[in-house]
């Protein structure tokens, strides 16, 4: 996959999860219900053995994410050096 399509992905993939979240808050809200209200309740009824899951999870994601945005960037930045070097 190429870097400009990884980046692609990722946005689509940020943006679908926001399109994801703003769905589950309007129907929470067609039924009456809170959205805050309703993550403080689900925040509530999680044990801490599942939220440390989550969260080692999402931490365990990020980090894979941040790794290859460092490389994309390493990559961008060597292929413009070589384009320089070649145009001169």
């Amino acid at each position: 996959m190429s870097s400009s399509n990884r980046t692609l992905s990722y946005e689509d993939a940020i943006a679908q999860a926001e399109m994801a979240l703003q769905e589950t808050d309007k129907l929470f809200e067609e039924h009456g219900i809170d959205p805050g209200k309703a993550r403080a309740y689900f925040a509530s009824v999680t044990t801490p053995e599942i939220r440390a899951q989550a969260e080692a999870a999402f931490n365990a994601d990020m980090q894979a994410l941040h790794q290859e945005v460092r490389d994309l960037l390493k990559s961008t930045a060597t292929t413009r050096t070589k384009t320089r070097r070649q145009m001169v």
